[in-house]
């Protein structure tokens, strides 16, 4: 069954349920996450790690020689 929760907020939820055990994966914009933060300016030290899958949609290729290295 879904759960009738914003995703937001779940992320907050789970994260104060287990502190330093939560690896978050972002794969798309990072809306949840950024609305998450507001709910809980703590996060940051709720959380063991945060992963992004990110890109650029505009860009003509690698700005710099960091830019894209996966």
């Amino acid at each position: 069954q879904a759960e009738p929760t914003f995703a937001a907020q779940f992320i907050v939820d789970a994260c104060r349920a287990r502190p330093g055990e939560v690896t978050l994966v972002a794969v798309g914009p990072l809306t949840n996450l950024a609305l998450a933060l507001r709910i809980e300016p703590a996060l940051p030290k709720l959380v063991r790690g945060v992963a992004i899958m990110g890109g650029s949609a505009r860009a003509s290729g690698n700005i710099t020689p960091a830019a894209e290295f996966n």
